[in-house]
Parts: structure tokens; sequence; C-alpha cells
């Protein structure tokens, strides 16, 4: 077991970021959101999978082509948790 604030966490944006590769080298990696309502990342993809836990907030995915929504529409605070111990992101085009 690692333990670790979220204080202690490197903070990119609108979230903390929890590395596995450098936190204790477990396997998985994980994102702490908190954001204003309407920011967050363009789109993109990852390599492996990603488990999401929408705390409060909307948030908008497009999954295989359908948009998914979550939550009430404030700020967004959210826990995302690649099972990965190194963040991998695939920029994708924005959407015009």
């Amino acid at each position: 077991m690692f333990r670790i604030h979220t204080k202690d966490l490197p903070f990119d944006g609108g979230s903390h970021e929890f590395l596995g590769a450098d936190c204790g080298d477990v396997a998985i990696s994980a994102f702490v959101v908190d954001t204003p309502q309407g920011s967050g990342p363009g789109p993109h993809r990852h390599p492996c999978d990603e488990v999401v836990f929408v705390q409060s907030g909307l948030a908008l995915w497009t999954i295989n082509g359908e948009e998914q929504h979550a939550g009430p529409g404030e700020p967004l605070v959210q826990l995302d948790i690649h099972l990965d111990r190194e963040f991998q992101q695939e920029d994708l085009a924005s959407y015009t």
C-alpha cells in the first residue's frame, strides 16, 4: 500500500496527478480533478482502461462515437483512475 495526501501530489491545470511509477511503483495512475464549470481537456484517448468517479459537476465523454454525460452541472470534482503506472494520452483533433 502506498499512502500520500492529495496536497502533496503535483498539480497541473485542474487536477492533482498520482503517477504510479513515481509513487511506490503501484500499478495505477490517477487524476484528482477539481475544475471550474466549462473547463477540461480536449478530445483524447488512452491505451489503457480508465475508471472515472464523478463526485459533483457535469462531465461529457465521447465513448465509441457516443456522447455520455454524468453529473448535475456544477464545478467538476472527479477521480480518474488509469490502469497503468504512467499516463499515456493521445490528443485528438478538436471538434469544431
